[in-house]
């Protein structure tokens, strides 16, 4: 069996999708400082995060819904027609109740609306940790 994602070898690898690219530096920095271990990788592009997830190992989706090329939501529905176990979470300033309804309805395993009253990234870092710990145990639990 593999050990846990965030066991002290092995970081959370987590793919955050973001245009805004001062707001994706603040959450590099922001999760580093939590005190989880996550390697972090970006990009701005739906295209582009469908291709790292067919050549890397990731661990668990982060993204906004505005991307440079799509949104988060049809990021998220590609996601599932290749991975339907793979945690992705939505993570954005934007949101409403029918954003919320078809979050959950292409899939999204978490949706965080960043918000001014509480520490968002000390949240999203729980979630990612939880979702990707998650993940990891159902998949070993299926080898054994």
């Amino acid at each position: 069996m593999s050990p846990l994602a965030d066991a002290p070898n092995e970081p959370i690898r987590v793919l955050y999708v973001n245009a805004d690219a001062e707001f994706t530096e603040l959450v590099e920095t922001k999760l580093r400082a939590t005190g989880f271990e996550f390697d972090c990788r970006t990009t701005t592009r739906a295209d582009a995060a469908l291709d790292a997830l067919s050549t890397e190992r990731i661990d668990c989706v982060v993204t906004a819904h505005s991307l440079a090329d799509s949104d988060g939501l049809r990021l998220t529905s590609a996601i599932r027609e290749r991975d339907s176990d793979l945690p992705v979470i939505l993570f954005t300033g934007k949101g409403d109740d029918d954003l919320v309804d078809e979050a959950t309805r292409v899939g999204v395993s978490d949706y965080i609306p960043v918000r001014a009253d509480r520490d968002n990234f000390a949240l999203l870092a729980r979630r990612i940790r939880t979702l990707s710990n998650a993940a990891r145990a159902q998949r070993d639990a299926e080898r054994a």
